[in-house]
């Protein structure tokens, strides 16, 4: 700025500083009709699908987890059906495949605890084969929680997951930890005991899944920074 004959001059700097956003999006209502894809038995089907990073950082996003056992073959029933097949010499042969199983054990809190969620579950896969799930709980538990109790020996968390042979683990997390900063203590030990979990989890022969908690209708007052 100067003043009226340019005999006076004053400068003013400006320091500006923009918060890290992650913010991945994906278009799935642009594949098919409306994000729906029918496909006939046998059919396949190349998708398209826009993936957005609308946020100020390099992302990565996960499209893709290959795991065993095959949940939507599970729920879609398709290893449980029989059938008769009349061979040549008008003897009648049964072709059956065994009934689909899941052995399912959880690690959360009170998210998982309440309403009894891993019986709710149960009962669901229960509906088209047979299902075992289980769960392991505690008021606000960590991941890093978790952690440290499955490598106790002795430990609920430790023998329930070396006793038995299970085919997938879940983890479900403190439900306010996963939004806290990327750059936060809590949420790097959570990543890190998440990471841990898992190399514990695949070397037991298991397949990890990770549980996603629904957000906070009104916010988080606790956490007003996201």
């Amino acid at each position: 700025m100067s003043d009226a004959d340019g005999t006076a001059e004053t400068r003013l700097t400006l320091a500006l500083s923009v918060a890290e956003l992650t913010a991945p999006r994906i278009e799935a209502s642009g594949a098919g009709n409306g994000g729906l894809v029918v496909l006939n038995p046998g059919d396949v089907v190349d998708v398209t699908v826009p993936v957005h990073n609308d946020g100020n950082v390099v992302d990565t996003m996960l499209l893709e987890v290959n795991a065993n056992p095959d949940l939507a073959g599970f729920w879609a029933n398709w290893t449980s059906t029989g059938g008769t097949s009349n061979v040549s010499d008008n003897q009648t042969g049964n072709t059956t495949t065994a009934t689909p199983s899941a052995e399912v054990l959880m690690y959360g809190n009170s998210y998982t605890a309440a309403n009894g969620l891993n019986g709710l579950l149960q009962a669901l896969l229960r509906e088209v084969g047979d299902a075992n799930v289980s769960a392991n709980a505690g008021g606000g538990m960590t991941l890093e929680g978790h952690r440290a109790k499955v490598n106790a020996s002795g430990d609920a968390w430790n023998t329930s997951l070396s006793s038995q042979d299970w085919d997938l683990v879940v983890l479900q997390d403190q439900s306010q930890i996963p939004g806290f900063p990327r750059t936060q203590s809590q949420w790097l030990d959570s990543r890190d005991a998440a990471i841990a979990l898992g190399e514990r989890v695949e070397d037991e022969g298991a397949e990890l899944m990770l549980m996603m908690t629904w957000g906070r209708r009104s916010g988080d007052s606790m956490n007003s920074a996201r």
